[in-house]
């Protein structure tokens, strides 16, 4: 019943959140945006009070403003006051890209083999 109320609260911003036995796991779709990034927080914050790993998906992400970046590291700060762990686990090239520019690749464990090249 929880994750069925989660998906229906979530779903119109691009935002799923699914839990496992030890971890949660948002994938997200989409423009990550303001709206998006209201969302996103909610889910987090859910999900790292209740489980202490928390997987973040961005392979559907096809753009990313400043207010999506600010949201993630949201996350990240709320997720470090738990003792819980945010990694990201898939990332779209744009969403990549982002993680970089941000400086939030190293916080949350990205090292996709898509980042861009200096200078490319």
């Amino acid at each position: 019943m929880g994750a069925a109320m989660w998906e229906s609260d979530l779903s119109p911003h691009g935002v799923t959140l699914t839990f496992g036995a030890v971890s949660a796991r948002i994938a997200l779709e989409g423009s990550v945006d303001v709206a998006t990034g209201v969302a996103l927080v909610d889910a987090a914050t859910s999900a790292v009070s209740r489980f202490r790993f928390l997987d973040l998906d961005l392979a559907a992400v096809t753009s990313i403003d400043g207010p999506g970046v600010r949201s993630l590291i949201k996350i990240k700060r709320f997720a470090d006051a738990y003792g819980a762990i945010v990694s990201v686990v898939e990332a779209s090239p744009i969403a990549g890209e982002a993680l970089v520019a941000s400086g939030l690749d190293a916080d949350l464990g990205w090292t996709g083999s898509d980042r861009p090249l200096p200078g490319g």
